[in-house]
């Protein structure tokens, strides 16, 4: 009983050496995660070094490898890294990185530890102000700046510059989240009341939109295409998925996932087909919602379905075909219950047939 997350937490706890004796003292945990979160909090709140080492990790952007992470602690958190994180690692999603298992424990750490706030944030932005070399340090700059509380913002206002995106573009950055930067500066200068900030920031954010709502959209399956090319095959879902949402067509989309397949690629493959068949499905939905759905446009939509599954199946996911057989048949009972004669009926139902078997000569 309980929460399911709680199983996983026991179930890394045994794992780690808990003794059968330590295991039947274990409380039982029923009702929502919260109360496992506050046990959990019990145990740890007289232990300083593992609250400390979690505020830390809680308020990090991303995880990022503990041997990274341990450059951002002073000489004495170092020097106890390895026993803390031994008695926390339980917590993590990888004992190998910062992840907490779950966001709701990190949200839950960072309500708890709310007195260490500014001070952690404080750490991390001067960190990161100092490394800008590294990946985490350039990209969380602004991120950690803003977050500090109840502070002049001017200094982090002018580190949002051009200069700083530019070299953001080239490590990577989501394009979402160097918006959403931007978005926040734009909000700090405008409460700050520095009008030249406020109106150079707000250029800036044009600029940026621009960039990436437009020029990048309009040949997003041409850059993707040079990303997958030079090598940067992890960097393709920046150009034509923006906010969770696919930008390009789903045709364009498939040839994107072909690419990626030939370039073995097939993780960011799958991550993408995923993207796409939201998209399909919203727009199913939309059609199914009307008074009838014309011919064309039916298969129009079962020809994306066969080519998504298709291409699913080709990636390695096992469910993705026996998805697509229960989808036709679904369709062919719907096509003979409700067509005006069987001859009609037959000839839809043939075309499905013939859809799906030339897209699988094609793909499989």
């Amino acid at each position: 009983q309980g929460h399911p997350l709680y199983l996983r937490y026991l179930i890394d706890l045994v794992n780690s050496g808990l003794t059968k004796k330590e295991l039947s003292d274990f409380p039982l945990i029923d009702g929502t995660i919260r109360n496992y979160y506050d046990l959990l909090w019990s145990q740890l709140k007289n232990d300083e070094a593992a609250v400390n080492l979690l505020a830390i990790v809680a308020r990090l952007r991303w995880g990022i490898p503990i041997s990274f992470f341990s450059e951002i602690l002073n000489k004495s958190e170092q020097a106890i890294l390895i026993s803390t994180h031994s008695r926390i690692k339980h917590l993590l999603l990888n004992e190998n990185e910062t992840t907490v298992y779950h966001s709701s424990f990190s949200d839950f750490l960072v309500e708890k530890t709310q007195l260490l706030e500014k001070s952690i944030q404080l750490r991390l932005f001067e960190f990161c102000e100092k490394n800008q070399k590294s990946q985490y340090g350039l990209l969380n700059l602004i991120y950690h700046g803003l977050k500090i509380e109840n502070d002049d913002k001017s200094h982090v206002i002018l580190l949002c510059n051009q200069s700083w995106v530019d070299k953001c573009v080239l490590q990577g950055v989501e394009p979402d989240t160097l918006q959403i930067d931007i978005h926040k500066t734009l909000e700090a200068a405008t409460l700050l009341g520095d009008l030249a900030e406020t109106v150079r920031i707000l250029l800036l954010s044009q600029r940026i939109n621009f960039r990436y709502s437009v020029l990048f959209a309009q040949s997003a399956s041409l850059t993707a295409g040079a990303l997958i090319s030079i090598g940067k095959q992890e960097e393709v879902l920046q150009h034509v998925v923006r906010y969770g949402q696919l930008i390009i067509p789903p045709q364009e989309s498939f040839k994107i996932v072909l690419h990626l397949s030939n370039e073995e690629a097939n993780q960011e493959a799958l991550n993408l087909t995923r993207t796409t068949e939201m998209f399909i499905e919203d727009k199913f939905e939309n059609l199914l919602s009307g008074d009838g759905i014309p011919y064309d446009e039916f298969m129009n939509f079962f020809s994306l379905y066969s080519q998504l599954f298709m291409l699913k199946t080709r990636l390695g996911d096992e469910s993705a075909y026996k998805k697509f057989v229960n989808f036709q048949l679904y369709w062919s009972e719907v096509i003979s219950s409700n067509a005006k004669n069987k001859e009609y009926s037959d000839a839809f139902k043939n075309e499905m047939v013939a859809n799906s078997q030339a897209t699988a000569m094609c793909l499989l």
